[in-house]
């Protein structure tokens, strides 16, 4: 959101420049958001920091509720007067940023605990955005399924088009706790292990269950040896169509013999059409 509220503004000639509040120690952010002049700390070079980076542009504060308190009150001084100065300098820099901050957190709660600053607050929710989670918008996940899965078609070279509807409807029922997030990277490993040019309700189980997901939806209302029995046939199917139906050719990719190979075969009642 902040990145396309960028791309459609009249900023968008200047850098869209994001940092995340929670994943850089305190001790450090002030130095990467503000710069610092070399010689300023033991082993400093010339860094000019994000806000720098990002004038004339945007600068994306993503888990603003992370934000240490003392530096809240840095981040304040530069909202209010469009200034500030790089660690190891007496010099005010003048800079021109539109902030977009984002966060999980209750904030309102975080100032009750006297860990954000109220007038912090009200200085950065003029306008404010609520992004329902994932789990409340399934419209948007079939959407940005098929998109992160061209996206990641290209990436790694794979044919892979589309996704059925029963895998589709896997997607949609779980609660996606990660949101988008966990979206893309559950997509991303579909089409790493991709085999055809659709994926399947068998793939994104197998992929839910390889990453832990132990409250995705059933594939289907049947005992788990069959619906994994189910799986495999549809797994080896897959490959043999991959193989042109190449028996050697598979049993080497699956690292077991002709005979082992034609043994499942005929266990799982695959034969070709």
């Amino acid at each position: 959101v902040a990145r396309a509220i960028h791309l459609a503004s009249k900023r968008v000639s200047g850098y869209y420049v994001k940092i995340n509040c929670a994943a850089i120690p305190a001790s450090l952010m002030e130095s990467e958001l503000f710069g610092h002049k070399k010689g300023a700390f033991t082993g400093a070079g010339e860094y000019s920091g994000k806000f720098q980076a990002a004038n004339g542009g945007t600068l994306f504060l993503d888990e603003i509720g992370d934000m240490d308190v003392m530096l809240q009150a840095k981040l304040l001084h530069v909202l209010q007067g469009s200034s500030f100065m790089m660690l190891g300098s007496n010099e005010s820099v003048q800079v021109d940023v539109r902030i977009i901050a984002a966060t999980n957190q209750d904030l309102k709660s975080l100032m009750r605990e006297g860990r954000f600053r109220e007038d912090l607050f009200h200085r950065l929710n003029v306008v404010n955005i609520h992004l329902p989670p994932l789990r409340e918008r399934k419209e948007d996940i079939p959407v940005l399924a098929m998109y992160f899965l061209n996206e990641f078609a290209q990436v790694y070279n794979r044919k892979v088009q589309t996704v059925d509807p029963e895998g589709l409807r896997l997607l949609e029922e779980y609660s996606w706790p990660g949101n988008v997030r966990e979206l893309r990277h559950i997509v991303e490993k579909l089409v790493i292990f991709s085999v055809t040019d659709t994926l399947r309700a068998g793939d994104v189980q197998t992929v839910f269950q390889q990453t832990n997901h132990f409250n995705a939806p059933p594939a289907a209302s049947r005992p788990l040896k069959e619906e994994m029995m189910q799986h495999e046939r549809d797994y080896l199917i897959r490959l043999l169509e991959k193989n042109d139906w190449k028996i050697q050719k598979t049993a080497e990719e699956l690292g077991i013999d002709r005979s082992a190979l034609f043994k499942k075969m005929r266990k799982l009642k695959i034969q070709k059409i």
